[in-house]
């Protein structure tokens, strides 16, 4: 009789095994993608603030990294 439960208990660990090793597999996965997507994010934030400032895109009136553009007078 004690053998249906060994059946059970060895089912129940296969399962959890099953289960930790697909989270294993899967959460680190995922975390890989999240850390690329927002590397690819910083990049183009990067790069679009770069061709701002190259292209005086930061130059407004007023602003102060354009400075006092008003003439003096």
């Amino acid at each position: 009789m004690s053998h249906g439960c060994v059946s059970a208990v060895s089912t129940s660990a296969t399962d959890g095994l099953s289960l930790i090793a697909t989270a294993g597999f899967f959460v680190p996965a995922a975390v890989l993608v999240a850390v690329v997507v927002m590397a690819v994010v910083r990049d183009r934030r990067l790069a679009a603030r770069d061709r701002a400032e190259h292209d005086g895109g930061h130059e407004r009136i007023g602003s102060p990294a354009a400075g006092d553009r008003r003439p003096a007078g």
